[in-house]
Formats: structure tokens, sequence, C-alpha cells
């Protein structure tokens, strides 16, 4: 349909000349006066009617308004904002072993890297301490033994190889006396004789190295079995003592209305009383006495082997007598030298193969004693490591009722706080979808909490996503993401404001334009 122009009015009149005496506002012109042939007079006009000023003020107002709607400022998205938990910037503190904890901080409280937020005291880690240092004190006590017998297998080793060279001397002179008898230098009988001396001193030799040195042996090892169950008796004595004084107080609360008489630890208590004074009853009333009556045997079999050895003098003595006899022996026992040389080497062996033993022992011992110490070294640096928890990362204590915890017993793997790196915190802001296309990321926003007196926290936008939802009216909001400057870590998680979005400057017709487009939703009719 073609728009037909009208001619438009000016709003501007012609008017004539006014006369030099112009009447009155508001007085009515006279009639114009007649004229006559011979003197014409001057025809007077009628006033000049008033310009309609309201076309020239409606101008202004036209004007103004396009002026107005041209101006430019600065146009902020607005929208409602909750502040979210940040991914990843959360430190959970968890107690590595069972124990009572002692809570270091409280909540809100800014912590540095490193800084103690707890201990614990686990008597666990106590039990195990104490252990090991029973296992230490064991194995001290083994490597004494160890090596208290190390010299001995030395002596007898020492003692073996003499009995050897006595062996291979007594041997190599038998041959001479056999290269005398050959030649007829000695008599036979004298030979025999002094050989069957030299058997009987080496039967004596004998029992001194190989049955008394035994039995001594097996004595020093009884004495020390006495001397281990005497110290275990004196770690069940002390830990008797322990078990009454606890049980003592224990009882003594019952007593006094303030613990109940029936607690299974007064029970347990009572038990271990009971097995702890069984132990030492067996140790000292029967253990400790059969072995010092096994002591006595042998020292009796000691006094016997000292018995025979007397006998063997006396026989030598008797030998002696007869040493006109033994010339004729002394062949014959030609192979019984080569024998106890035999027997000499395999006593040496065994004397070599017992010290390499007892030096083994030494060295396994001290392995042992280096585990001990090792281990208690490991538990005590644990004790000072694990029991007293520090912080990874620094931040803000995010756990509430901390003093709920304190002083409670809590199980190994527990979380027993929180804490969270505030200075940057991610907030999800609603905002009328047709804002979307003022949004870009980098753009700056101010974040406040509900409330007029609230402070003003610098943000930026992180990202728009495609996330849409409907408030309580039924209008679509998009989801942008944002970053706020927590200063001084006054915002928490969960916290709910208003932000306000800086898009950049647009002029005043465009905002209303968009705001009227929000309401009406204009783009559904007009699609320009």
């Amino acid at each position: 349909m073609t728009a037909v122009n009208k001619p438009q009015k000016s709003p501007l009149k012609v008017v004539p000349p006014k006369s030099p005496n112009p009447a009155p506002i508001g007085t009515p012109t006279p009639p114009p006066a007649q004229k006559t042939p011979t003197t014409p007079e001057p025809t007077k006009s009628s006033p000049a009617p008033k310009a309609d000023g309201k076309w020239f003020i409606m101008a202004l107002m036209v004007v103004g308004v396009g002026a107005i709607a041209a101006m430019p400022f600065t146009n902020y998205v607005r929208g409602e904002a909750e502040i979210t938990d940040q991914e990843g910037a959360r430190e959970r503190i968890t107690i590595p072993i069972s124990g009572m904890v002692k809570i270091k901080v409280k909540t809100n409280q800014v912590v540095a890297a490193r800084d103690v937020v707890a201990e614990v005291t686990s008597a666990e880690i106590e039990n195990q301490i104490a252990d090991a240092e029973r296992q230490r004190q064991q194995a001290v006590a083994s490597l004494a033994a160890a090596e208290n017998y190390l010299p001995i297998a030395e002596k007898q080793l020492e003692e073996a190889e003499t009995a050897e060279a006595i062996a291979r001397s007594r041997a190599d002179k038998q041959q001479q006396e056999i290269q005398a008898i050959i030649s007829g230098e000695n008599l036979p009988k004298i030979r025999e004789l002094e050989r069957e001396i030299e058997i009987i001193e080496q039967e004596i030799a004998s029992i001194h190295n190989n049955d008394i040195r035994r039995i001594q042996i097996e004595i020093v090892s009884i004495q020390k079995e006495i001397e281990g169950i005497e110290i275990n008796t004196s770690r069940l004595s002390e830990q008797l003592k322990e078990v009454e004084k606890r049980l003592s107080k224990l009882q003594g609360l019952a007593a006094d209305g303030l613990f109940p008489s029936e607690d299974p630890r007064i029970l347990e208590l009572n038990n271990q009383k009971t097995s702890l004074t069984s132990q030492i009853e067996q140790q000292t009333i029967s253990q400790i006495p059969v072995k010092r009556q096994e002591i006595l045997a042998k020292e009796s079999e000691i006094r016997q082997s000292e018995s025979l050895i007397e006998q063997k003098y006396q026989l030598i003595a008797a030998k002696r007598e007869q040493i006109q006899e033994v010339e004729k022996q002394v062949r014959d026992l030609s192979d019984e030298r080569e024998n106890d040389i035999e027997q000499q080497v395999a006593a040496r062996r065994r004397a070599e193969e017992e010290l390499e033993a007892a030096r083994g022992k030494v060295e396994s011992e001290k392995q042992l004693l280096t585990e001990a110490e090792g281990e208690l070294q490991r538990l005590e640096t644990r004790m000072k490591t694990d029991l007293i928890l520090r912080t990874p990362v620094g931040g803000t204590v995010l756990t509430q009722n901390l003093d709920l915890l304190n002083n409670t017993t809590i199980q190994a793997g527990q979380e027993i706080l929180r804490i969270a790196d505030l200075r940057q915190l991610p907030a999800e802001v609603k905002i009328a979808q047709e804002d979307a296309n003022l949004i870009n990321t980098g753009q700056i926003a101010i974040f406040k909490l509900r409330g007029s007196s609230s402070s003003e926290y610098q943000a930026i936008v992180q990202e728009k996503t495609s996330v849409i939802d409907t408030d309580e009216s039924g209008r679509p909001r998009l989801t942008v993401k944002i970053s706020i400057k927590n200063q001084e870590n006054q915002l928490l998680p969960g916290t709910a404001g208003y932000v306000h979005i800086a898009t950049g400057e647009m002029r005043v017709y465009q905002k209303v334009w968009l705001e009227v487009n929000k309401v009406l939703n204009l783009g559904k009719y007009l699609p320009w």
C-alpha cells in the first residue's frame, strides 16, 4: 500500500506591518472608514495573531528525546549468582591411624602449608613401640650370648689344633720307635707300655676337651636360659604392676560411683592380672628350679668325669710298672696312631665348623639387632610424622563443628577436616536468555551479597554455558560461570548474591528496545 504524502502546514504565517499605534490586545478592531473620492485614507490592518508555540516545544522535545536515546552508557547484565565448590581445590585431611585426635585449628581459620592442624594419640603405635623395644632387648641379649660363645668356640678350635698337632707328633714318634725296634735299639715291651700311657693321656685330654668342655658349655647355655627367664619374669612383673595400677584406679572410680563396676575394661584387666600372675608363677616355680636341677646334674657329670680322669692317672701309674712289656706291642699300635690322627683331624674340622657357625650366629644376631633397632626407629619416626597432622596446602578450614571432634577417638582413614583455597571462587550466574549475546569470556563483573550494605567483589566471566533453565515465572535463563576474587576469604561455597556483568557501551534506545523485547517478545512478531 502506497502512502499518500499530504502537504504539511508551516507553523509560520505572513504578518503585515503593524500600525504606529496598535490597538491593545483584546480590543475589537473598528471597521475600516469609507473612502472619499477626493481624499483617500490609508486602510488600517487588524493586529497579527500570536505564533503557535506548541509546535516549537514539541520539536524541542523530539530533539531532546532523540539526543537522550542516542546517548551511550555502560550496560550491565544482572543475574542471580551462587558460589559453587571449586573442583580439585579442597584438601581432605584424614587420620592415618586410629587414636584420639586433638584439633589445633578452628572453622574458617586461614592456614599455611605445613601448618599443624591436629595431633593424634594412638595406643596402637605406643604398643608397637613397646613390642619393638622388647624385641630389641631380646636381640641385644641374643647377640651377647652369641658373642660370649665365640671365644669358647675359638678355644675349642685351638685345643683341637693342638690335639691334632700332638697326635701327629706322637705318630711321628711312634714311627721312630718302630724304626728303633726294627733296628733293635729298644725293647718292645717298653715301647708298648709307653704307647698305652700315651693313649691314656689322650683319653684324659679327650675327657677334658670333649666331655667336660661340652658339659660346661651346656651349663653356660642353661644359665643363659635362666637369665632369659628372669628377664622375661621381670618384664611380666612390670606389666603386672601396670595392670594392677590401672585396675586399682578403675576400681577406685567404681567404688566412688564414677565408673561402672561391671565395665569390660575392669574384667579385661582382671583377666590380664590373672594371666600375668600365672605366667610369673609358672616361670619362677616351675621353669627356673628345673633349669637349676639340670645344672646340678651337669655338675655331677663333671665330677664323674674328673673321677674317671683320676682313675686314668692311676692306670698310667700301673702301666709304668709294666714298661718292660711295651716294646713287643709297638708295631701293633701303628695303625691306631693313624686312626688317632684322623680323629683329631675330624675333631679339628668340627671345631672349625662350630667356630664358623658361632661367627655366623654373631653376624645373624647383629642383623636381627639392626632390624629391631630400625623398626623401633621407624615407629618412633612414624609417631613424629603420622601422629602430627600437617596440611599440605594453604587455605581456609571449611569443616564445621570441629569442637565436637576434639578429644574423640577417630578410626584410621576417617576425614577430620577439609581445607580449600578460597582466594578465587567459582560461581554460577543465571541471566535472561535475551542477554546471552551480550556476554563474552573475560568480561568484568561485580558480585554482591544480598543486602544494601554488602561489599563488592571483583569477578571475571570464565564461561558462557549452554545450560538453560527457567525461573519461577517460567522465563528461560542462561547459566554463566564466573570467577570471584575473594578478598580476605570472606565468601564461602554456597553463598548466594547478585552479579552485574559489564558488557560494554550501549545506547539508550538499544537498552529500551532490549528490555521491551524481554517483556513483549517483539522478535516473535517483528522479523527485523
